[in-house]
């Protein structure tokens, strides 16, 4: 179980993964669930879905429907201010992790 100190860090890793993953292609968030797995990163369907659904309310990613199966399935892509957004998460990890590492 995580402590909230550890939730709101993956939460706000996964956010920056969900727009890297958005820029360069559409993305379904159970394909998202499974790369994380690779490296180790256990994430809940509810919270990534939360997740995706508040990037979309701030315009982050845009929402795209297709029928697949029988079932609608949403894949996500990114936005312009999504892009500015990425580019700016990216830029200020990154000098974070210079400071700290």
């Amino acid at each position: 179980m995580l402590n909230g100190f550890e939730e709101d860090f993956l939460q706000d890793f996964v956010k920056i993964y969900i727009l890297e993953s958005a820029r360069q292609e559409r993305i379904y968030p159970k394909d998202i669930i499974e790369e994380l797995k690779e490296i180790k990163c256990e994430v809940e369907l509810g919270m990534l879905h939360s997740l995706f659904h508040k990037l979309h309310q701030k315009g982050y990613v845009e929402v795209e429907t297709s029928f697949v199966k029988g079932k609608i399935r949403k894949y996500y892509l990114i936005t312009k201010k999504g892009k500015k957004a990425l580019e700016f998460a990216k830029s200020r990890y990154q000098d974070l992790m210079d400071l700290i590492v």
